[in-house]
């Protein structure tokens, strides 16, 4: 399967890049005002798919006004980030029928 290029969230389009320009220890950053999440290319498959997750999870706490505005820290964010993106991953690889469900019913 292709990976996405772009992807709708809101009322805004958030460029997807996949790319070794980020530092090694890094998977990947969302950039919520420049509308952008970078994935490493060093990642693929099921990892891929992940990170991807996770950094959305990140940019939808940024809209939401960021950690602050939540009343956590980023250490914090971070963990909710990882267990959320993580939960959500394992229910739709274990589950394909219901997500594939869910997708359309919310498609319309």
């Amino acid at each position: 399967m292709t990976q996405p290029s772009r992807l709708r969230f809101g009322h805004r389009t958030i460029r997807v890049d996949f790319t070794s320009a980020l530092p090694a220890d890094t998977q990947g950053h969302g950039d919520h005002d420049a509308h952008l999440i970078a994935i490493s290319s060093q990642l693929d498959g099921p990892d891929a798919a992940l990170t991807l997750v996770h950094e959305l999870l990140h940019i939808a706490i940024a809209r939401a006004g960021g950690a602050a505005a939540l009343g956590i820290d980023e250490t914090t964010e971070e963990r909710i980030v990882s267990i959320l993106s993580d939960a959500l991953a394992e229910a739709v690889s274990r589950n394909k029928a219901a997500a594939e469900w869910a997708v359309g019913e919310m498609a319309g």
